[in-house]
Order: C-alpha cells, then sequence, then structure tokens
C-alpha cells in the first residue's frame, strides 16, 4: 500500500465522482457516456488554468462588470481599471428584492459600466462580462469580436 501525494488523490477522487455520475445519469437519464470520455473527463477538470491580466492599449479603460441572483435577490458591480491596473472607479448596486434572471441582472451591470464610463468622461473603454449570452447578441449584431465605447459626440459618421 501507499500514500498517494495531492495530485494523484485529487485525480482518484475525480475519477470516482465523475463514474458515479455517469453512473447516475444512465440509471436516471438513460445516458451513458463512452468509458474513454469518464476518464478523461477528470484530467480536463483538475488541469490548472492559468489567466493573467494583460496590458491594455494606452488610453484604453477596461470596464468589468457582473452580477448574482440568489433567493430571489440580485446584486451587481462594475469596476474600471486604466491601462495600467489602477482602479478609475466602480460601483455596485447593492441586493435588490427583485426576482430576475441572472442575464437581466448582468444586463443591468452591462448597463451600469456604460452608465458610469459616461460619467467618468471615458473615451475609449473595452467592456468584460462573463455572460456568454449578451456577447453573443452583440456579435450577431455586429461582426467584431472586440468592442469599444466611444461617447456619442465622439463616434465617427
Amino acid at each position: 500500500m501507499r500514500i498517494l501525494d495531492r495530485k494523484a488523490f485529487e485525480d482518484l477522487i475525480t475519477t470516482l465522482w465523475n463514474s458515479w455520475n455517469n453512473r447516475n445519469n444512465f440509471f436516471f437519464r438513460g445516458k451513458e457516456e463512452e468509458a474513454r470520455i469518464v476518464w478523461e473527463r477528470p484530467i480536463i477538470l483538475v488541469t490548472p488554468i492559468v489567466q493573467k491580466w494583460e496590458k491594455l492599449p494606452n488610453g484604453f479603460v477596461k470596464i468589468n462588470a457582473d452580477a448574482t441572483v440568489l433567493n430571489n435577490k440580485t446584486g451587481s458591480g462594475v469596476i474600471i481599471r486604466d491601462c495600467d491596473g489602477f482602479v478609475i472607479g466602480g460601483g455596485g448596486g447593492g441586493f435588490k428584492d427583485d426576482f430576475m434572471t441572472t442575464e437581466w441582472a448582468e444586463l443591468y451591470a452591462f448597463e451600469e459600466g456604460i452608465n458610469l464610463a459616461h460619467s467618468f468622461n471615458v473615451e475609449n473603454a473595452i467592456f468584460e462580462t462573463n455572460c456568454t449570452n449578451i456577447v453573443n447578441r452583440i456579435k450577431k449584431t455586429q461582426r467584431r469580436s472586440c468592442y469599444y465605447y466611444r461617447p456619442p459626440n465622439q463616434r465617427d459618421s
């Protein structure tokens, strides 16, 4: 018998959970996955993902908007950082007792980001959100993959 190191133990537990989940999907939903998928999925789940902050182009700010919905309460927050990562401003919507979907809450946070950009007289902004539905809807109406904000009085005709 040997003692497993942390990584091996995490892989074992993740594989066991994935196998149990596959068993439940078969019994309760009639769905069964190939053994290869059951085996490979834990590796994907525990593989660390490296994320790092990337410097913005000079003269740009990044506006990050996020929201949450829990027990019929919604909350939102916005933060604006300059090209050096310095926080210029931000704000939070606090928790409201309004029931809404997560997508609507994210949309309100996004709108708050636009309003905050306007109040700080931001000329060039890159918006960031983790709501794929908002991003996909914007992408359907425009062909760009990156969106820049310019106040209406500074836009090209």
